[in-house]
């Protein structure tokens, strides 16, 4: 039950301001923040990830942003429709795919395009740009459905967004100040009330993205509760596109 949350146009100097914490499997393997291409370009990915046992040759991501100022981020929906064998196609190459538009409305367009073709479980994206943001909300692909998101604090875990009936939801409407956005995203999504703690499954971890003039990313890998996040970016050369 991922958390991603986003300040959007409340901030003059910094019109997306994103927090995510990754709730996933203990087992499955990850990375620290890695830095990649999609299409022409460069991206920062929260981690890669290759599959629930790491062998898939491609690689995706829960939480991404481009050069361009672009952000993408999926969760997994509770009310998903296709079972999981059916599930042929992959919700982070498919975040990581979206990555390679400059701009929130194309990539929002792939999207929904994408998952009306079938294959996907059920899943919501969160794409965020300088001029437009959109929450892609996808139980199946008879059900896909975009909404153009207001300025305003939003956020969504396993359901619709800013579902008024969870209670993570309400704590970040209710506690997040983007005048002072490090810090209070920092104590959200490091908050017990936020951090989910199961031995097998919880919260594995959290990432804090500001695009204004330029994009700082800030991330935690594992438990984020009593550690500091640590700064990443995207650096002045990943070598010409292929």
């Amino acid at each position: 039950m991922c958390l991603v949350f986003i300040a959007y146009r409340l901030e003059p100097s910094a019109p997306v301001l994103i927090g995510a914490n990754r709730e996933e499997s203990r087992r499955r393997p990850t990375t620290s923040p890695v830095c990649c291409r999609s299409g022409s370009l460069r991206c920062l990915l929260a981690g890669a990830d290759h599959g629930p046992d790491g062998t898939f040759p491609e690689m995706g991501t829960w939480l991404g942003v481009n050069e361009a100022g672009m952000a993408v981020a999926v969760t997994n929906r509770s009310d998903g429709e296709l079972a999981w064998e059916d599930q042929t196609r992959s919700r982070g190459l498919l975040a990581v795919a979206m990555l390679g538009c400059d701009r929130a409305a194309p990539a929002a367009r792939y999207a929904c395009a994408e998952l009306a073709s079938g294959g996907f479980g059920g899943c919501n994206y969160l794409i965020a740009g300088r001029d437009a943001a959109y929450a892609v909300q996808a139980p199946g692909a008879g059900r896909v459905a975009v909404v153009e998101l207001s300025p305003g604090i939003h956020a969504m875990t396993n359901l619709d967004i800013d579902d008024a009936d969870d209670p993570r939801i309400r704590y970040v409407a209710a506690h997040l100040d983007p005048a002072s956005f490090p810090a209070s995203a920092g104590r959200i999504c490091r908050d017990d009330r936020i951090v989910i703690a199961g031995a097998d499954r919880g919260t594995i971890s959290s990432s804090l993205v500001r695009i204004g003039a330029d994009i700082v990313f800030q991330h935690i890998r594992g438990d984020p509760r009593g550690r500091d996040y640590e700064l990443f970016r995207l650096p002045d050369q990943l070598g010409p596109p292929d």
